[in-house]
């Protein structure tokens, strides 16, 4: 039978037939009793009529989370960076690396300069007093200052192929916007109405929100209406899932607006010249040149419905489709064709176990302090990890 969450309440009156469910219960009896919001079944949350729209993209990066956490309450007691860089990242960089992306977001043009940037950072370490002059952080200076000149290299290369420097615009997803009309100006901040999702028990879900950081390509020193642009970072030496789900959850977005982009064009700086990644919210518009990425999401609405309404079926049962598990499905797709049924089971069976028997550096899944809550074996042939798949990833443009 399907996992029930109320087994983890542990209330000895509730009847089932999923023997996991109760070691589950009993094992977290044994131990330290975990912070729970409320005894017994999860109730619908009556309240919820709006979420920001990057906790769609949070939930796809951490399902199981979603489910332990966010929906029964269940703590790890385990704290990992919310940016889930542990894998790439030593500590002393970790700060580096999040003021650096935070600054050249909002002007790509600090790059021209890198031992500039790396002062400006220095400085603000210093004046927060988050650091002393040492021969680590001498070295620290070293490193940063070799990353912020790979950085204005692959920059160069960028706004060869369209990507502007100058100010940024937002959107901003307001339930009382009026659909907006013409192009915003840098700075500027563009309300749009929020989009409304309507849920299985009749409830209207409305996402709400900022999108910083577009700008329109630029093609010949002006601006191109219609074809907007965004900037994604890249750790490590390919681009993996997680790093694409925040843009991917905003193209939805920008897709489901009336009077929105045709085309919105991710461009991306990290460890290595990777290609940019163009989204097209028309199947007749644009060819992917230049070696990019195309993606087409004619279909944004449908494909943001389908995201929500997922994850409102994954407080109910969890879904083990994390993100490195979507990254073996990918490869074993190109490598074996369409992944269907049985193929897809099996797969998803060989992803899981290659990723949680690695023991070599960290992995977001196998460490995850959440995954020691399933009970027993994951459902491989679940329901709701083949529509995640299928409607998300596969169809849904994110793989």
């Amino acid at each position: 039978m399907p996992f029930d969450p109320a087994a983890l309440g542990g209330d000895s009156r509730l009847q089932t037939a999923s023997t996991e469910a109760l070691a589950l219960a009993e094992s977290l009896r044994k131990g330290p009793a975990p912070r729970r919001k409320e005894d017994g079944p999860l109730p619908p949350n009556q309240e919820e009529s709006s979420i920001d729209w990057q906790e769609l993209a949070a939930f796809l990066r951490d399902p199981l989370k979603f489910f332990f956490r966010d929906t029964l309450g269940i703590h790890s007691g385990i704290t990992l960076e919310e940016e889930g860089e542990e894998d790439v990242l030593e500590a002393g960089e970790l700060e580096w690396w999040q003021w650096r992306n935070r600054i050249i977001s909002e002007d790509p043009g600090l790059l021209a300069d890198p031992e500039s940037l790396v002062r400006r950072f220095s400085e603000s370490l210093r004046l927060s007093g988050a650091v002393a002059a040492t021969p680590f952080s001498a070295l620290s200076g070293t490193r940063q200052l070799e990353d912020a000149r790979s950085l204005a290299d692959q920059l160069k290369r960028l706004q060869s192929e369209g990507l502007a420097t100058g100010r940024p615009f937002s959107v901003l997803l307001d339930p009382a916007a009026a659909v907006p009309s013409g192009s915003p100006g840098p700075g500027e901040l563009l309300r749009i109405p929020s989009p409304r999702i309507p849920l299985e028990d009749g409830r209207v879900l409305a996402l709400t929100g900022r999108l910083p950081g577009l700008r329109l390509l630029e093609k010949d020193g002006r601006p191109v209406e219609g074809i907007w642009t965004g900037l994604d970072f890249i750790s490590g030496n390919r681009v993996k899932s997680r790093h694409l789900l925040l843009s991917w959850t905003a193209a939805l977005i920008l897709g489901s607006m009336d009077s929105g982009p045709m085309e919105y064009r991710v461009f991306r700086l990290g460890g290595h010249d990777f290609p940019a990644r163009h989204y097209h919210f028309d199947a007749g518009t644009g060819d992917g040149t230049g070696g990019a990425e195309r993606r087409v999401l004619a279909r944004s609405s449908d494909i943001l419905e389908a995201l929500v309404r997922i994850r409102e079926r994954s407080r109910r049962t969890p879904l083990i489709l994390h993100h490195e598990v979507a990254d073996e499905l990918s490869k074993a797709e190109k490598k074996n064709g369409a992944l269907e049924g049985e193929i897809l089971t099996d797969a998803v069976r060989v992803g899981w176990n290659a990723i949680v028997g690695n023991t070599r550096g960290f992995s977001s899944l196998r460490d995850n302090p959440y995954r020691s809550f399933l009970p027993g074996e994951p459902d491989y042939n679940s329901p709701l990890l083949q529509d995640a798949w299928r409607e998300l990833y596969r169809d849904g443009g994110l793989a």
